[in-house]
């Protein structure tokens, strides 16, 4: 049997940029759900709850707190689809044990999963073919939504301290990726859905 590599420091460096990138995204989410509840206590109440969680709590709020204009409404609900998209992706990769394919920049991913029930699915484990560009392009898309985070906070509450301050080419990159989720963009497809298999059946071109 082959001895597995181990990923590259390439692939590496964007996992550790996933995991940052999600972090700055969920203490902003954090945020927004305080700003929402204008409440000191906003952080308490979504204290230690994961960021599907504080999406729910978010819309709840969102859906009652009428000082939220229409425009803006639909610009946090974007937001809110953009994240749950790239999520999935976010988790797998963060979570999955990589090893280096002999293809350049490409890894494999494995991950625990639930052992399916139908006859055809009796693996314990998903695997995926992910190449380092898959990688960095989750870390970009969680740094495009904590901008756009940041454009609901500039625009629902103007006068927070929570924005910190852009220079023009920010601004103007920033504001053109929030017209994107206004439009209906869409994420880069899913690579790691929940369908439960065997990895040699899930692998996936990069």
């Amino acid at each position: 049997m082959a001895k597995q590599k181990k990923p590259s420091k390439a692939m590496y460096a964007a996992i550790g940029l996933t995991a940052a990138e999600s972090a700055v995204v969920e203490n902003k989410l954090r945020d927004v759900f305080g700003l929402l509840t204008d409440s000191p206590y906003g952080n308490v109440i979504v204290a230690g709850e994961d960021v599907s969680r504080i999406i729910v709590m978010c819309k709840r709020v969102a859906r009652y707190n009428h000082a939220i204009s229409e425009e803006n409404l639909d610009l946090l609900a974007a937001i809110f689809r953009a994240l749950e998209t790239v999520t999935t992706d976010r988790n797998f990769l963060v979570h999955a044990q990589w090893f280096r394919l002999d293809e350049a920049g490409v890894h494999l991913g494995l991950r625990s999963s639930r052992v399916a029930t139908s006859k055809d699915g009796q693996g314990t484990s998903e695997g995926f073919k992910w190449h380092v560009t898959d990688a960095l392009a989750v870390a970009e898309a969680y740094t495009r939504i904590a901008d756009a985070l940041d454009v609901f906070v500039e625009r629902a509450y103007p006068d927070s301290e929570m924005v910190p301050p852009h220079t023009r080419a920010q601004a103007e990159r920033i504001q053109a990726f929030t017209q994107k989720l206004l439009k209906g963009w869409d994420m880069p497809p899913v690579r790691a859905d929940e369908t439960e298999q065997d990895p040699a059946q899930r692998t996936q071109p990069a």
